[in-house]
């Protein structure tokens, strides 16, 4: 389940992208064309898409910050281009959440958003501080467990 920001990003997000190097792009990963913040990650075929969206709309708008630049690089591979952040409302939807019928995941959960997938040891130099910036976000992207057809819903 994601906070679905094409729409809130799409006049800026080719901009952000256009900073990232061909050269340094990780194929076959590549750089993210679906802005989001991933709110739940692994939820099993048997949850179910109404018990879902009757949490979410629990909770309503998420306001978040974006807070930094930042890499996640524990993959062999490649490093994770990402924004950091925070947002205490998003991690109470995650904690909610994770009540669902999910997979185990080995990794706590760490709000953000990917920019791109990069060759490892590219990533040092897009590392950069910014003014924090705030947005709040109703629209969410929920993927199921079979790839069957993505269902965006608002909150």
């Amino acid at each position: 389940l994601m906070l679905d920001l094409s729409e809130a990003l799409s006049w800026f997000w080719p901009k952000l992208q256009s900073h990232i190097k061909d050269t340094d792009v990780y194929i076959p990963e590549g750089r993210e064309d679906k802005p989001h913040v991933t709110v739940l990650y692994g939820f099993l075929p048997e949850a179910d898409l109404e018990q879902i969206q009757a949490i979410v709309k629990k909770f309503g708008p998420i306001e978040f910050t974006v807070t930094g630049v930042s890499l996640f690089d524990s993959a062999p591979e490649y490093d994770v281009l990402i924004y950091t952040v925070e947002s205490e409302k998003l991690v109470q939807l995650n904690k909610a959440l994770a009540g669902l019928p999910i997979s185990p995941s080995k990794h706590s959960y760490k709000p953000h958003l990917t920019l791109a997938y990069l060759n490892k040891g590219t990533g040092q130099k897009y590392l950069k501080t910014f003014t924090p910036v705030t947005f709040s976000c109703m629209d969410y992207r929920f993927s199921p467990a079979d790839d069957s057809e993505e269902t965006r819903f608002s909150c």
